[in-house]
């Protein structure tokens, strides 16, 4: 049986070495090897596409109120990074569309979907080229089973703890499709995430990073049998680049 390998996602950028969702997190992934870099998609009051967990803008930003209450040329103005580090004053929040045009290429991308349109989301992905270079996720059931009827190749993610759920979450798509929590016919994105995050090192990057394997679930004769999907991994030191396995 050939090995697959395990697909390394960094929530939210470096979180624990740069400001959360910025250029400076991601780049810090980009160095290290990493396979995707999560991302948050808020959207400004005039319907501008932004990189921000957010509703609020005071917790990783030097602005006050919701993202939804400024607009996108207020928005620009904002210091996302002096909160988190003086050395990363002046970093900002990031607009999606460049930064997705940035980072192709370097890294894959997991969007997490706050806001935004599932035909914006769409008509940007392809028109930057990552279609098959990310994945999707909202907690929003509605949005997810309406991306699945724009788009039935564009991936969705799947939270699972152990193999049954996998078992469980391909039995449901098999049987029901996509419900928002569950991924959508053809395939199964998984991404297993601890409840615990160590603190930092000095000699290297040592939060965990997630991972996300994927499991075939395309209709057949037979249901599918997923294999072991292995939950902690090793944890990346300098910008060495490790190898891990699903079995």
């Amino acid at each position: 049986m050939p090995q697959k390998q395990i697909e390394i996602v960094c929530h939210k950028g470096a979180n624990e070495y740069a400001p959360e969702n910025t250029f400076a997190a991601a780049q810090l992934c980009i160095d290290w090897g990493m396979d995707y870099v999560e991302i948050d998609v808020n959207a400004s009051k005039d319907g501008v596409l932004y990189i921000l967990h957010g509703p609020d803008l005071d917790k990783t930003t030097n602005g006050k109120g919701r993202i939804t209450d400024l607009t996108s040329e207020e928005i620009d103005q904002l210091d996302a990074g002096s909160w988190f580090h003086p050395k990363f004053a002046g970093e900002r929040v990031p607009r999606l569309e460049p930064f997705l045009r940035w980072i192709k290429g370097k890294a894959k991308v997991f969007l997490d979907v706050k806001a935004g349109t599932p035909q914006q989301l769409i008509d940007l992905i392809y028109d930057v080229g990552l279609e098959n270079d990310c994945f999707f996720w909202s907690g929003n059931d509605e949005w997810m089973l309406k991306l699945r009827a724009l788009d039935d190749k564009l991936q969705l993610k799947v939270n699972v703890k152990s193999v049954a759920d996998v078992v469980e979450a391909a039995e449901l798509v098999e049987r029901d499709g996509c419900d928002g929590h569950h991924a959508p016919p053809g395939f199964i994105n998984i991404v297993a995430s601890p409840r615990r995050k160590p603190a930092p090192s000095a000699s290297g990057p040592e939060p965990y990073h997630g991972t996300r394997a994927r499991v075939d679930t395309r209709r057949r004769s037979r249901a599918p049998k997923p294999r072991l999907v292995k939950q902690e991994v090793p944890k990346p030191r300098g910008a060495a680049r490790w190898p891990a396995t699903v079995k």
